[in-house]
């Protein structure tokens, strides 16, 4: 599938042309399922197209309308599509530093759900036949659980659809060759490790060895953090290869949510642990005390997508998306905004449409300060 982008100022036609693929890495490109297509116009008035997507069978409405091959009801699983490519200019003021990112809005929820599962099924399809191993990226909380698509059957038309049009499902994929790690973690209950075992990796058959939890059951997060980056590399190149860059492990897929605050895992705005980038990064407070990958290592990695659901993230996409920081406020007061390296196949952002409520097109000529740390 093509993504599109609006024709410059001067242009003619529909005010959309096609953009190629990148050339590398072949990721996070959404399989096309064109069943049904309309028009939707969000509140921004961005033209956008809906095209009917695959259902999980577990969704009754979505699965009887594609057994009848009936274009998805609105409730059911739809994919929207911005008519425009976020292109990472509007993230750091430099396609050379922000690398290849782009944007994609769903109608819902559930839509956002499938996306990401489509996400994580042809990144590893594709990684596993290229060097025969896939690392993946989880954060905890509602991103996590989307990934209880993966475990899903599809409803009988669209695994009929996925059949006829060489499409990758989760049945293409040998799980035993999948490795799951953390972009942060409570230490020592291992919240976010449990989470995922109990979501996806038990189900579908991704050994429990390949789930790399916290090393020790200590309650110390330093310690915790230097446990965790050793046990990273100590891994080796057929599992985590060093990116050739940066020097750490480059995971296939990187996979984060984002928090009201514009958190990522736990990087939290204007902390220490954001302005210091590095690997893996322990945070100790009264209130907890955990680990977390840090903004240098989510840039070592092939591909990042940033799955984003919620109005009450409207607000916080908008500054970020539009680089519309408030007075006195950089980069390390919205960490998403420091992700992007040259290399990297993103950030693409997956979210709904109420994430976009207050979005307009980002301005691709904005720059964002990033002070000395």
């Amino acid at each position: 599938m093509q993504r599109v982008r609006p024709v410059s100022a001067g242009g003619s036609g529909s005010g959309l042309v096609a953009a190629p693929r990148p050339a590398h890495p072949p990721r996070l490109q959404l399989a096309c399922r064109r069943r049904a297509s309309s028009t939707w116009v969000p509140s921004d008035g961005l033209n956008s197209t809906v095209h009917g997507a695959r259902a999980r069978a577990s969704t009754s409405s979505s699965a009887s309308a594609s057994a009848s091959g009936a274009a998805p009801s609105s409730g059911g699983y739809e994919e929207t599509w911005i008519a425009s490519d976020f292109d990472g200019e509007g993230s750091l003021g430099d396609d050379e530093e922000a690398g290849n990112g782009s944007l994609h809005v769903f109608e819902n929820a559930e839509a956002l759900a499938e996306a990401v599962c489509e996400v994580v099924e042809m990144c590893a399809f594709e990684s596993i036949k290229a060097r025969g191993a896939f690392t993946l990226v989880v954060p905890g909380g509602s991103v996590a659980k989307m990934l209880k698509g993966l475990t899903m059957p599809l409803a009988p038309g669209d695994a009929k659809m996925a059949k006829e049009q060489n499409i990758v499902t989760s049945k293409d994929i040998d799980w035993t060759k999948v490795h799951v790690f953390f972009a942060n973690e409570r230490v020592p209950a291992r919240k976010n490790e449990k989470l995922a075992r109990e979501t996806f990796t038990n189900a579908l058959g991704i050994p429990p060895a390949n789930v790399h939890g916290l090393v020790s059951e200590t309650e110390d997060a330093e310690v915790a953090a230097k446990e965790y980056e050793a046990h990273l590399l100590s891994l080796g190149p057929d599992i985590l290869p060093p990116n050739e860059e940066t020097g750490l492990p480059q995971f296939d897929l990187v996979l984060l949510g984002m928090g009201a605050d514009a958190h990522i895992g736990s990087l939290y705005p204007g902390s220490k642990q954001t302005r210091e980038g590095g690997c893996i990064l322990g945070l100790s407070s009264s209130a907890k005390n955990s680990i977390t990958m840090g903004v240098d290592l989510f840039n070592s990695s092939l591909s990042l997508a940033l799955a984003v659901s919620g109005t009450d993230k409207a607000s916080t996409v908008s500054r970020i998306l539009q680089v519309d920081l408030l007075d006195g406020e950089t980069a390390y007061d919205y960490p998403p905004l420091l992700l992007g390296a040259p290399w990297l196949n993103g950030p693409q952002w997956l979210l709904d449409a109420d994430a976009v409520s207050e979005l307009a097109f980002a301005d691709p000529d904005a720059e964002v300060e990033v002070d000395d740390p």
